[in-house]
């Protein structure tokens, strides 16, 4: 605080006579208190709240997303099985591009992830500086992967049993009750005979939804997947991002069979009957273990 300062009367000849001088005071202005700096507002948190959840992909059901809140950007793991012994993992932290119609990352890590017949786990991690972005639309994110060698993006939609209970629903349906699969794709499939069944494998359950009946096999080692539309492309129905070195057409019985693998053996079969698409997918994405051409035409036959 300022303090006005006085000078001190002096004694003079006036004092000794009597009279006393008026003190002078300082006429120095007060010096005003420095301002304090004013802090800079910062800017407000982006709100990822309504994206967090349960991610579904549309057309396969079986690559599955989860965004969840993280320390600073919202952490999203996705997780795609291959087949019931393999599965990757990508995680990434995201954040909205500058128009909010995107969200972006710049961290992703890829694990691919197989188990032995002893269950025992086996981690492999592929990169830890993928690139990419997730386009906004309306409940979908579409994925966009700098480093996926598909050029066809992904789409997932909401689908957890939350979400479920609140609205929201869940296109995949599974069961072991060939009428309830009827009902719920719409349709019927002839599925394979015992005799036409590669490889030992065994039914395990039907996965459906409106226009499309999915029958799922394994035998301890592979999986296969039977998938049967009227309205959705071969190409779509199968969800299968994996890229083989091989693509090829053979003709069964009239019909027109395009072949992924690795030339000899097929992975993943798409035809047309001209009612119906089919898709069969065989261990998808390990390449060089798929059905012999014998295989495939057994039962291609048997689900006509």
């Amino acid at each position: 605080m300022n303090v006005k300062h006085y000078l001190v009367p002096l004694l003079s000849i006036a004092v000794l006579m009597g009279g006393c001088s008026k003190p002078e005071q300082n006429t120095q202005p007060e010096q005003s208190a420095t301002p304090e700096p004013t802090a800079e507002a910062s800017a407000p948190a982006e709100d990822y709240s309504s994206l967090t959840g349960i991610y579904v992909d549309s057309i396969a059901g079986r690559g599955m997303l989860e965004i969840k809140e993280g320390e600073t950007d919202p952490e999203m793991n996705i997780n795609w099985s291959s087949s019931a012994f393999q599965h990757n993992e990508w995680h990434m932290h995201v954040h909205y591009n500058e128009d909010h119609t995107s969200l972006e990352y710049q961290d992703c890590t890829l694990d691919e992830v197989t188990f032995d017949s002893a269950g025992k786990e086996n981690r492999e991690t592929r990169y830890t500086d993928g690139t990419g972005y997730f386009e906004l639309a309306d409940d979908t994110l579409i994925w966009h992967d700098d480093q996926t060698e598909n050029d066809e993006p992904v789409t997932f939609v909401r689908d957890t049993e939350f979400e479920h209970a609140h609205g929201m629903i869940n296109p995949w349906r599974e069961t072991t009750d060939p009428e309830e699969a009827e009902k719920i794709a719409g349709f019927a499939m002839d599925c394979p005979v015992d005799e036409a069944m590669p490889n030992d494998m065994v039914f395990r359950s039907f996965v459906c939804m409106d226009d499309v009946y999915g029958a799922l096999y394994d035998n301890g080692k592979e999986e296969m997947l039977i998938r049967k539309s009227s309205t959705i492309s071969p190409e779509e129905l199968s969800g299968d991002f994996f890229t083989y070195s091989k693509s090829w057409d053979i003709s069964l019985k009239g019909l027109t069979v395009h072949c992924l693998g690795d030339g000899n053996t097929v992975n993943s079969a798409m035809f047309s009957n001209g009612e119906y698409n089919y898709v069969i997918l065989y261990d998808a994405g390990n390449e060089g273990n798929g059905l012999t051409p014998d295989q495939l035409n057994s039962l291609i036959m048997s689900l006509q």
